[in-house]
């Protein structure tokens, strides 16, 4: 009779799950939302590639529309003030993470901004919904090289994507860290506060703020919505027109979501999108962190953009526009 007693063979199914601390680095939110950022940058090099050599890398033809003389003033003058505030965020920036050892959120949400224009497309993909200053910078658009564009293929010859609308994505970077500082100053002011009802009065302030902020950017030339919302437009039949999608969706999915993830991170700790990437090899950290900057970014634009053009087809109207935008694709 055998000796039943002696230890049993190991079996494959029964091994120990691995700890936390054997598992691999890798497996982290921050290399999920860079590899997000990576698939977004890929993007953009196999649209522009095609965009440009089809020989699309030009100006819209100039002429055909009288714009007022403050206008071509003030459209100068808003894109000098963009590129110069844009190499001043680069620069500090740099600083910043420098000082810092390693790539901060700024760095990774400026650079996310910055390579978030090419989105902008799509809010022209079905119909024509946001309008380009003609007198400012501008190239043709890409519009019909961006993967599921469905609007005519004509419109590769009549839209146009203007610096100051473009120059607009980088800009959110001043909304979101207006976010984050409003949710700082709540903390500080009402230290009795749950994290939930200084978000929630973050977002009220938020709103609030970006009506006039984006309304003297719209005023200057930087861009203007097309479509008109019932009831919910300010300046309705106006080029500078603002239908209250477009803040409830930059406030709600672009600001916000850094805001929370700032409010509910452990002292000391990274935000989400960060989690884990400290862990990674020395060399691996700078470019995981950066291209979850650029993740998020694609993520949160990309939502607000399907918002605001959901809304505008389902609900709105579109009006006469003055003849230096960019005129409807027909």
């Amino acid at each position: 009779m055998s000796d039943r007693s002696g230890p049993r063979p190991a079996v494959p199914h029964e091994a120990a799950s691995p700890t936390p601390s054997q598992r691999s680095p890798w497996l982290c939110a921050s290399v999920v939302w860079a590899l997000i950022g990576a698939v977004g940058v890929g993007l953009q090099v196999w649209v522009f590639v095609r965009w440009a050599a089809d020989g699309n890398l030009h100006a819209y033809p100039s002429g055909g529309y009288t714009i007022p003389t403050a206008l071509k003033v003030a459209t100068r003058v808003t894109e000098g003030v963009l590129l110069g505030a844009l190499a001043l965020g680069i620069w500090w920036c740099r600083r910043h993470c420098r000082a810092a050892g390693r790539v901060t959120l700024p760095a990774a949400l400026l650079a996310g901004c910055c390579l978030s224009f090419w989105l902008d497309g799509y809010l022209n993909a079905a119909d024509h919904t946001i309008g380009h200053n003609r007198y400012g910078l501008n190239v043709l658009s890409w519009g019909p090289y961006l993967p599921g564009w469905t609007g005519p293929q004509a419109g590769v010859e009549t839209e146009i994507e203007s610096l100051l609308t473009l120059g607009a994505y980088a800009a959110l970077i001043l909304w979101i860290f207006m976010g984050v500082a409003v949710a700082a100053r709540l903390r500080r002011w009402r230290p009795h506060w749950s994290r939930a009802r200084i978000a929630a009065g973050t977002a009220a302030a938020c709103l609030a703020l970006d009506i006039p902020m984006e309304q003297a950017y719209q005023r200057v030339g930087g861009y203007g919505y097309v479509y008109a919302l019932p009831r919910l437009t300010l300046f309705e039949g106006h080029y500078y027109q603002l239908p209250l999608s477009s803040p409830v969706s930059m406030i709600l999915l672009v600001v916000m979501p850094v805001v929370l993830m700032t409010l509910y991170a452990r002292p000391g700790r990274d935000i989400w999108i960060f989690e884990g990437s400290l862990r990674l090899p020395r060399r691996a950290q700078g470019c995981v962190r950066l291209l979850a900057g650029v993740g998020y970014m694609t993520v949160a634009v990309t939502a607000a953009l399907l918002f605001i053009t959901a809304a505008a087809l389902a609900i709105g109207h579109p009006v006469d526009f003055p003849s230096w935008f960019s005129p409807p694709a027909t």
